[in-house]
């Protein structure tokens, strides 16, 4: 996707000389968008598959994942399908165990 966004310009002039359909504006903004938001999961991939990752860091990651996702959903500029693949995302990455984790967490935190 990023390779897209890059070649985003050639794309369009390419598209416009062979006259073949291009995304339109929304849609290059939600691919922006989620390559924004998959940059994170790509980031933490590779820090908790180094050989120096621990179950410590395992817990931060994912709330960082979910702050992520929860903050793209409250911009302004994103669209109703964007917010709804995102939320499709956020609940899928975030199974029931993963929950009572985290759960069991914050009330021994508080």
């Amino acid at each position: 996707m990023e390779r897209i966004l890059k070649l985003k310009d050639s794309l369009i002039l390419y598209s416009g000389a062979h006259n073949i359909p291009i995304p339109t504006a929304d849609e290059w903004l939600d691919l922006e968008k989620c390559v924004a938001i998959l940059k994170p999961f790509e980031e933490i991939t590779k820090e908790l598959s180094s050989a120096t990752a621990t179950i410590a860091s395992v817990i931060p990651l994912i709330y960082t994942l979910k702050n992520t996702l929860e903050a793209e959903k409250i911009k302004e500029d994103t669209s109703e399908n964007f917010k709804l693949m995102v939320t499709k995302m956020f609940l899928s990455a975030a199974d029931f165990r993963t929950l009572r984790i985290i759960k069991y967490i914050q009330k021994q935190l508080i």
